[in-house]
């Protein structure tokens, strides 16, 4: 089992990219183990859905600013 993790300074949209492949990781290989199934996976998504909203709270990025990330693919 292995908890991922990525620190930095990121802008909204590169902080929701990493969010969406990171929670894509988690819904794809999370559910592998019986304590991942009922209680390492639900806690993470729980988490990630936590960090999504301060993300979203965070103002746009200006030019100027580190290089864009893309937006992601939407998961939920």
């Amino acid at each position: 089992m292995t908890f991922m993790h990525l620190k930095g300074p990121f802008c909204r949209n590169c902080g929701l990219a990493v969010e969406r492949e990171m929670t894509g990781k988690t819904l794809w290989q999370g559910w592998w183990g019986p304590m991942s199934l009922v209680l390492f996976t639900p806690f993470t998504l729980i988490w990630n859905m936590t960090v999504k909203s301060k993300l979203q709270k965070l103002p746009p990025p200006t030019p100027g600013q580190m290089p864009n990330q893309g937006s992601g693919q939407q998961w939920l």
